[in-house]
């Protein structure tokens, strides 16, 4: 395995979405550090390429750059 598992077991307008909540320090450098960790959702070659499943590696980072789209910072 070369990356991360592409999730083949969601129908977008069947399963819909939903919304995780994490507390991260109140930091520049941790807030940028997690939010770097989740775009790399959207590149490619953060995914396994060397899978036989019909969801490719293209389309997996199409969603993963949805949800790096999503995030929303709130700090006191």
């Amino acid at each position: 395995m070369s990356g991360l598992l592409i999730p083949n077991d969601w129908e977008g307008p069947i399963d819909g979405y939903c919304t995780l909540t994490i507390t991260v320090p109140n930091s520049p450098m941790w807030r940028a550090s997690v939010n770097g960790a989740v775009s790399n959702l959207a590149y490619e070659k953060s995914w396994d390429m060397d899978t036989e499943d019909t969801t490719t590696a293209t389309e997996a980072a199409t969603i993963g750059q949805d949800i790096t789209d999503s995030i929303v910072t709130v700090c006191p």
